[in-house]
């Protein structure tokens, strides 16, 4: 997705361009991840995150940018009594029939407008964990602020997994915490590196872990540049309590 406006937040008609280019990769997904490797793959990584870090068993989970439910599917199966917010643009609604998990629940749309609906509605902390898995590069840093104003009010915790460009065409190794807020590193097209400790710092998240993941980290090798940023935040009035 190129030219992303500046803006807070999408127009109906960049919503159009997403629903169209969602429905377009739909076959890649379906088709991508073999379910025998799921427990490897990028997609699962932050729940196996959550695995080690968390023994509570009713974990209320939401996944910004979810599309296909395959590791959420696989997550409710060893914690059964948790519940799954998926949020991801209309087209997949389609991919995701095949999963029938009561604890599943899918939120076609705009992603942000349902995380805003949450905040609305919400009294505290409704959800331990909010996740972006390989779907905050493709948010531009006013976007990713009003992403993150919402879920300051709503999440425990909150976890990205991203890609990142870790060593530079000149050999330079690239320091995530020395990016601008304001000037996130350009990647290719629309995709950019946020500066994601210093991002949720900044909405009084104190970051627990944080780890750069070589390119051969996963199951699918996207190319020797392809590193991944991991960061997990806590916030700090909700450090030390699990419940």
């Amino acid at each position: 997705m190129r030219n992303q406006s500046q803006g807070d937040r999408l127009n109906q008609e960049q919503i159009d361009k997403y629903n169209n280019y969602r429905e377009a990769v739909i076959p890649k997904y379906t088709t991508a991840q073999p379910k025998e490797e799921i427990e490897v793959s990028s997609e699962y990584f932050l729940y196996k995150k959550i695995l080690e870090k968390d023994k509570k068993q009713d974990l209320r989970i939401c996944n910004v940018g979810a599309l296909y439910c395959i590791s959420e599917d696989y997550f409710l199966k060893k914690r059964p009594k948790s519940i799954i917010h998926c949020l991801d643009f209309a087209p997949f609604i389609k991919i995701n029939k095949e999963f029938e998990q009561p604890n599943l629940i899918l939120h076609p749309g705009y992603p942000l407008d349902a995380i805003e609906k949450f905040a609305r509605e919400s009294n505290g902390y409704m959800f331990d964990y909010v996740i972006f898995a390989r779907a905050a590069t493709l948010i531009n840093q006013n976007k990713i602020r009003s992403y993150m104003a919402p879920i300051s009010k709503i999440a425990k915790n909150i976890a990205f997994l991203e890609v990142a460009q870790a060593i530079l065409v000149d050999q330079r190794k690239l320091d995530i915490r020395k990016i601008s807020l304001n000037e996130p590193y350009k990647l290719y097209g629309s995709m950019v590196i946020h500066n994601y400790p210093k991002l949720i710092e900044s909405f009084d998240y104190k970051v627990v872990d944080a780890e750069i993941l070589p390119p051969n980290a996963f199951n699918i090798d996207y190319g020797a540049f392809c590193y991944w940023v991991y960061v997990m935040g806590t916030k700090k009035d909700a450090l030390g309590n699990n419940n």
